[in-house]
């Protein structure tokens, strides 16, 4: 007996006249036995202007349609996403922004949802997680930033449907763009006592992240590398192009 495989089905979408406007046709076909029956369903022009709302509305019904030949992707691990995001999506990038990735995968994501089924990494249980750790709102929008990538891959390799909306977007953060804390602003004046009353090499750390626009991690490591060579002379920190000296964001 020849056994045939269940293939993954979108559903055609049709648009189909009516006396007073149109309508949109979806069809589906499902398997009863060995017979192949076809499936329909109608949503009204007025409501539904355009084929793109009609996708977002069958986007539930095209993902149980396609129940048992989406099985056996969705039942993989996460780790399987997390490892197709090291290998594709991560290379090419800023190295800054690999080594956030790289600790939100390690520190977070990892030991969470590395060995959960995909189908399981639901915009529910993300939400539910993330009432439990105690995080600062921006640390959290990086964490769903990363799983929004993850699950990008996850549809393109065909582990989930392709659909519209990516899961990840249902994940609500409140407070992402609010500053815990007011900016202070320095004067002149207020900046060259601070660096009077810093000792070094804190004093040239501030003076260098302050001239070059770079951020005080980054400050730290070019301190910290060229403390660790044997010559005393004065280098200019490392990645800054030819020029004036800027960085890029500066």
């Amino acid at each position: 007996m020849k056994l045939m495989n269940a293939r993954y089905q979108n559903g055609s979408i049709t648009r189909i006249p009516r006396s007073h406007g149109f309508a949109w046709r979806v069809r589906f076909y499902e398997r009863l036995g060995r017979k192949r029956v076809q499936k329909s369903m109608t949503f009204s022009g007025a409501e539904y202007r355009n084929e793109s709302d009609v996708r977002k509305a069958i986007e539930f019904a095209v993902i149980q349609q396609n129940r048992d030949a989406a099985r056996p992707k969705v039942d993989a691990a996460f780790s399987t996403i997390i490892d197709i995001y090291k290998s594709e999506h991560m290379p090419g990038r800023e190295h800054s922004t690999n080594e956030l990735s790289t600790y939100i995968l390690r520190k977070y994501i990892s030991p969470r949802f590395g060995d959960s089924p995909i189908r399981e990494v639901t915009p529910l249980a993300v939400t539910r997680w993330f009432s439990e750790l105690k995080l600062a709102p921006t640390t959290k929008a990086s964490i769903r930033s990363v799983l929004r990538q993850c699950f990008d891959l996850a549809a393109l390799h065909e582990f989930i449907p392709a659909i519209e909306r990516n899961p990840m977007s249902l994940v609500k953060l409140k407070g992402t763009t609010k500053r815990k804390e007011k900016i202070v602003q320095v004067t002149m004046k207020d900046f060259q006592r601070l660096i009077q009353a810093l000792p070094e090499p804190h004093n040239i750390m501030t003076l260098v992240a302050a001239d070059l626009g770079c951020r005080l991690c980054r400050a730290t490591r070019v301190l910290r590398s060229r403390s660790t060579q044997q010559t005393r002379r004065h280098h200019a920190p490392g990645g800054i192009p030819d020029g004036d000296g800027r960085m890029g964001a500066s």
